[in-house]
């Protein structure tokens, strides 16, 4: 029998695009990515229109609400956690935490399913500056400095781009906790 060990998470808004995205991005994730719908988690904000969320419903995602935070745009990620604390998650070594805009060619893994993997930001954002604030007020060592993806400038290699995250299990509720204190 085959095991599939993560779950796949991507958060939907009221944004025009985003019916259209998670249609793209769910559509790779199943049929590149060998992904068994029952894996993937599509999480709807209360401005999801009724008849999109039952459109992932009938198609047999599971389908929850996330409550946006802060800025209630880019921050749905850190809310996006919530969701796997109500949820019967211990089949699951770990959570892919994936942006609507993109879409999967292969089967998605990571070499170390014991620690957070992620997409390096493309560009220094935050600063490097105002992560070494951040980082010193927290008590926090330096991680290594990398190049950003897009090749301009540098940043902390623990600096991910949001969009696409792997947390392993036994973590979330450290990050969730940590990921809300320091926003």
């Amino acid at each position: 029998m085959i095991t599939y060990p993560f779950l796949y998470s991507a958060v939907v808004d009221s944004q025009p695009l985003h019916p259209y995205q998670a249609h793209i991005l769910l559509f790779t994730l199943e049929h590149f990515g060998g992904v068994p719908r029952r894996r993937i988690v599509v999480q709807c904000t209360e401005r999801v229109p009724a008849d999109v969320r039952n459109t992932f419903v009938q198609k047999g995602y599971t389908v929850t609400n996330v409550i946006p935070y802060l800025d209630e745009a880019y921050c749905n990620k850190i809310a996006q956690l919530d969701s796997f604390f109500s949820a019967d998650i211990s089949d699951a070594e770990g959570v892919f935490l994936l942006d609507l805009d993109m879409a999967v060619l292969s089967p998605i893994d990571v070499s170390d399913r014991s620690v957070v993997w992620g997409k390096i930001v493309n560009k220094p954002l935050p600063r490097l500056s105002t992560l070494e604030r951040i980082f010193s007020a927290a008590g926090v060592p330096f991680p290594d400095i990398v190049p950003c993806d897009w090749g301009i400038g540098s940043t902390f290699a623990t600096n991910f781009n949001g969009g696409f995250l792997y947390v392993p299990c036994p973590f979330l509720g450290r990050i969730r906790a940590s990921w809300r204190r320091w926003a």
